[in-house]
């Protein structure tokens, strides 16, 4: 259980020092401990989600001229 609270406390330090805060982001710790899955559930499910939910965003806000997405880089 300490595991738990110290991948947590990581996570949610990590998030903040980054300004990349996302709360549902944490539970990924908390999935990953308490249903038993190796650390590639992180890159599998997770980073392959974030990747396409990316390039939907990018399609999507860039289909027209008058929008552009991202503003910066």
């Amino acid at each position: 259980m300490l595991f738990l609270a110290v991948s947590l406390t990581v996570t949610i330090t990590l998030m903040v020092l980054l300004r990349v805060s996302h709360p549902p982001a944490a539970s990924n710790p908390i999935i990953v401990y308490m249903s038993y899955q190796s650390w590639d559930f992180l890159f599998f499910p997770t980073l392959a989600g974030a990747k396409v939910l990316l390039l939907f965003a990018l399609v999507v806000n860039n289909i027209s001229n008058k929008r552009s997405y991202p503003q910066y880089w």
